[in-house]
């Protein structure tokens, strides 16, 4: 039997997505941060990286240790490197190839010097207590097997006045049509997560851990047309596995490629129906 780990590890190693969403460019697989003078895709997705840094508040002229928890191929924090040469950037992922090409991106980028990647899970890293000034949690924490653990291990490895930011998709308290709530399974099974992190949960697991300071905030409007995008991209793949499942009687294989891309389309229906919204949320130790 497959283990949870492993979906997730081939969905990142295999999936088609990267090449649809451009991550030769921007060298990451995540949201675009859209409002006045970032319109593109290209300029969205990099300014989401900048936003980022701005929710951690922290001065980036000074030595400080950064965590990336689940750095996909590594571009945020290859990015901020690039920026902030003064900062160390360790990014992780369970990954193997994730770790491999994030690495060689280092190296093509020229920020050997202040970043490493490791394959590592973030819910038991084994770094030392205290070993981070910040933590960046940029879409993974619904991959995390335990969101609990999760948290408790974010807060052992930050520093005192140490910062976590969060920001993903979250599950809300909106009620779904029998109709909806199976393109909602789909669509966890397209992304090879079994539910999505309630916001509600997030908040009171991040004060369980004594976290301070916690705020969430409704950036669903600034990621809208990131979720379109994956809508369009998603919709052909859709019809195509649609059209599968009545020839083969219900037969079509999950593990194809096309039911990954396919269910973006599905997403796009959740974020409409409210049963998903973006947040960003921050927390200090």
């Amino acid at each position: 039997m497959v283990s949870r780990e492993e979906k997730v590890v081939w969905f990142y190693e295999q999936s088609k997505m990267k090449e649809w969403w451009k991550a030769n460019h921007t060298l990451a697989f995540h949201y675009g941060y859209y409002e006045k003078g970032f319109r593109s895709h290209d300029q969205a997705i990099l300014h989401m990286n900048d936003v980022v840094w701005d929710m951690l508040g922290l001065d980036g002229t000074r030595p400080l240790q950064i965590l990336d928890a689940g750095c996909g191929v590594g571009g945020t924090s290859i990015y901020l490197a690039k920026k902030y040469p003064m900062v160390s950037f360790t990014g992780i992922s369970i990954a193997p190839s994730e770790i491999q090409f994030a690495t060689e991106l280092a190296v093509q980028n020229k920020v050997t010097e202040n970043t490493r990647f490791l394959q590592n899970n973030f819910c038991d890293t084994k770094f030392p207590d205290g070993s981070f000034d910040g933590v960046i949690a940029l879409e993974s924490i619904n991959y995390a097997s335990d969101t609990r653990e999760l948290f408790q291990e974010m807060y052992r490895i930050l520093k005192p006045g140490g910062r976590l930011v969060v920001l993903d998709g979250f599950r809300t308290q909106k009620r779904l049509s029998p109709m909806m709530q199976k393109a909602y399974h789909h669509w966890l099974s397209g992304r090879a997560i079994d539910d999505l992190v309630s916001i509600n949960d997030c908040v009171m697991l991040m004060a369980e851990q004594k976290f301070q300071q916690i705020t969430a905030t409704d950036i669903s409007s600034r990621t809208a047309a990131s979720e379109l995008r994956g809508v369009v991209i998603g919709l052909p793949f859709f019809f195509s596995i649609l059209v599968k499942s009545i020839v083969s009687l219900n037969r079509y294989k999950r593990s194809d490629d096309n039911f990954y891309m396919g269910v973006l389309f599905c997403g796009g229906l959740l974020a409409v129906s409210g049963r998903s919204k973006y947040y960003a949320v921050t927390a200090k130790k």
